[in-house]
């Protein structure tokens, strides 16, 4: 299994703020498949669990497609928003062998991932969005 964690990077009043949420939720959930697990963490924090994911080339696909498709700007009232995420990822059983810890990795992850912005993070190899 892999966890992704995408933290919604956009400044807006809180009304804005959700609807950007949900409209992230909904691209997010074209992203995976029906197996995945995607659930809203908290805050505009996201986890997907993907348990048909083996390898680290696999999730970090499925990283690059989640920034592939968040990266399309879109409106919201009349707004226009763009969408940047920070990924982090963490795969079983390199990086761990229980849930919690590879939340928390993934967690750690996602926060290297934030110094640089729109990208996607595993271990410590830095991954941008194509």
């Amino acid at each position: 299994a892999a966890h992704l964690r995408v933290v919604l990077l956009a400044e807006a009043n809180v009304r804005l703020r959700e609807t950007a949420v949900r409209r992230l939720a909904e691209r997010l959930l074209s992203c995976i498949r029906g197996g995945d697990t995607p659930c809203r963490y908290g805050g505009d924090e996201f986890v997907v669990l993907l348990p048909d994911v083996d390898n680290e080339k696999q999730a970090l696909a499925v990283a690059q497609k989640i920034h592939a498709r968040l990266a399309r700007s879109y409106r919201v009232d009349d707004c226009s928003i763009v969408v940047t995420a920070s990924i982090g990822v963490a795969v079983y059983p390199v990086d761990g062998a229980s849930q919690s810890d590879l939340l928390h990795r993934a967690d750690c992850a996602m926060y290297r991932a934030k110094s640089g912005r729109n990208s996607s993070q595993r271990s410590s190899t830095m991954v941008p969005p194509q």
